[in-house]
């Protein structure tokens, strides 16, 4: 009879079925032996954001709804794909079905799990396995080496053997990073082609964002990330990325392509035989997501071609612009270089939809530098602004070693700050519930428009506008935040909390009222200011002229 195992994903939103949990099964299943011993089934959640709080759920999900489809008393093993926002959701599951069925195992993964890795095991006795890093070709030998309960040549894998733990995760980090991950890219099968993948697609009623990777790894080590591992980049070749993308795009189930990778368009032969592919291929128009430094675009056809893209989604991560902090967390910024690559792209087209995200909280920085972070972008006039709370993640550098950054954290996830020595708590939140509002302003295009105006008239900074707005607006009891704490507010609900603002259509008329009054006061203020100086300057000269005619 064969062994069940089920795999677990949590969504922040709704998207197509987990790639790197259909990955892992695939992957496995190419072993014959796995394939005729077990069972992989996938289970999928998604984040409800209106439930969240109630009594029963986790992540506004009943508890007893996702432990009853489990039927943990018939699985052998649970694979949890852990990150630091579904963090609390994975551990509550996992410590019910162990309560359940104290026999089934409980295997973790995903950046989490693998960078906590031995500290994972605090959390409670229901933690059986952890699996640090690219998990497919481990997984598979896990699989394996269960028929046998021998797990000794598992790459990466914690496990407890007679209540004592043990690793077989190398102390070389170079050695432990590149023993479990894939040589090769071709080795993995792609999702799309996986029939489970194509009917979850099929079954839906709804369209949602599909996922997909054209290359593994990152160039690049910015202590705050976990990603960067300076193992060689793996790609995958154009003309399986033009297959995947292909068919995506024409589901009909499908309305946008968010692909995963670090940076698609670092090397610039990939990115125009891939910009050329949405530009003359994607005959649906649907748009394709990116994340991308426009620093590391050399090639200026690119940057047209991007340009082009009019739906497309360009997300900047550009995190901070401040001297210090930059060096600190290990990370380039050529303020030209990056600013003439957007203007090239606005140039193509004005409306390009571009994104720029910061970090609130970095070290090194304070509520000075984060402002001058964001008048930055507020002046490259992009489509939306994400500003992230700084998340130690595990695996990453700062996580490792906190002191060094002087910074202190909460040791569970998801890991916030609880002191930052450059930057103190009253400042951070000042400067998160700034970015909020810079947000949330955002999804007003003319609103947006008027304020950049405003700006230029009163030879002022666009923080300084957004900041007396924002203050105005609550003061009028028009409040962006529904009465809720900035401090109590993850910058995860960012987005939920602007577009639950944006759907109440009373409040654009509010908003349009309230700046035609903030507008008045601010340039009538600005003239009498303006008189003032002029009439100092005026009896100053008044004088001079009085005392060189008395002379």
């Amino acid at each position: 009879m064969k062994k069940t195992v089920r795999l677990l994903s949590l969504n922040l939103n709704e998207r197509d079925l987990s790639i790197a949990l259909v990955g892992l099964k695939q992957y496995a299943n190419l072993d014959e032996t796995i394939a005729s011993n077990y069972t992989i089934k996938i289970h999928q959640w998604n984040k409800n954001y209106t439930n969240m709080g109630n009594s029963g759920t986790v992540e506004g999900i009943l508890l007893k709804d996702i432990i009853e489809s489990l039927e943990p008393e018939n699985t052998d093993i649970f694979g949890y794909s852990t990150y630091i926002w579904n963090f609390n959701f994975m551990m509550a599951i996992a410590e019910k079905v162990k309560q359940i069925n104290p026999n089934a195992i409980n295997l973790f993964g995903g950046p989490q799990a693998g960078g906590m890795g031995k500290k994972l095991y605090c959390c409670g006795d229901f933690v059986d396995f952890v699996i640090k890093g690219e998990a497919e070709l481990s997984f598979r030998k896990f699989l394996s080496g269960h028929l046998y309960e021998d797990y000794s040549n598992v790459e990466n894998l914690i496990f407890r053997d007679q209540k004592r733990l043990r690793s077989n995760i190398p102390k070389d980090k170079n050695l432990a990073n590149k023993q479990s991950y894939l040589n090769s890219i071709e080795e993995l099968p792609f999702p799309f082609k996986d029939p489970e993948y194509r009917s979850f697609l099929d079954k839906l009623n709804h369209k949602v964002t599909a996922q997909f990777e054209t290359e593994r790894g990152c160039p690049l080590a910015c202590t705050f990330c976990s990603w960067g591992t300076r193992l060689p980049i793996r790609r995958r070749t154009q003309n399986d990325v033009e297959e995947g993308l292909t068919y995506l795009l024409n589901h009909p189930n499908v309305k946008a392509v968010y692909i995963v990778d670090a940076n698609p368009f670092i090397k610039d032969e990939k990115g125009l035989w891939l910009t050329d592919y949405l530009l003359n291929k994607n005959t649906t128009s649907k748009p394709v997501f990116f994340e991308l430094n426009p620093e590391y675009i050399r090639d200026s056809k690119v940057i047209e071609n991007l340009g082009k893209l009019s739906g497309d989604e360009l997300a900047f991560g550009l995190q901070s612009t401040s001297d210090q902090t930059l060096k600190i967390i290990k990370r380039k910024f050529d303020r030209n270089v990056y600013e003439n690559n957007v203007q090239a792209l606005k140039a193509m087209n004005p409306d390009a939809n571009i994104k720029f995200s910061l970090i609130v909280g970095l070290p090194g920085d304070n509520f000075e530098s984060f402002c001058k972070s964001l008048e930055f972008v507020i002046s490259l006039n992009p489509t939306d602004i994400y500003v992230h709370d700084l998340l130690v993640l595990p695996g990453s550098e700062m996580y490792e070693n906190p002191e060094k950054f002087n910074l202190i954290i909460d040791s569970f996830p998801p890991h916030r700050v609880k002191q930052n020595l450059t930057f103190p708590k009253d400042e951070y939140n000042k400067a998160k519930k700034l970015g909020y509002y810079a947000k949330l302003l955002h999804k007003y295009r003319q609103l947006t428009h008027e304020l950049l105006e405003l700006k230029t008239e009163l030879m002022t900074s666009s923080v300084n506008l957004y900041l007396e707005f924002s203050e105005l607006m609550e003061a009028y009891g028009l409040d962006g935040l529904f009465g809720r704490s900035i401090k109590n507010i993850s910058s995860e609900e960012f987005d939920y909390l602007t577009e639950k603002f944006k759907d109440n259509k009373s409040n654009e008329k509010l908003l349009n009222d309230l700046f035609v009054k903030f507008k008045s006061y601010k340039i009538k203020s600005f003239k009498l200011n303006l008189n003032s100086k002029k009439g100092a300057v005026n009896k100053s000269i008044n004088k001079v002229n009085y005392t060189q005619t008395s002379v």
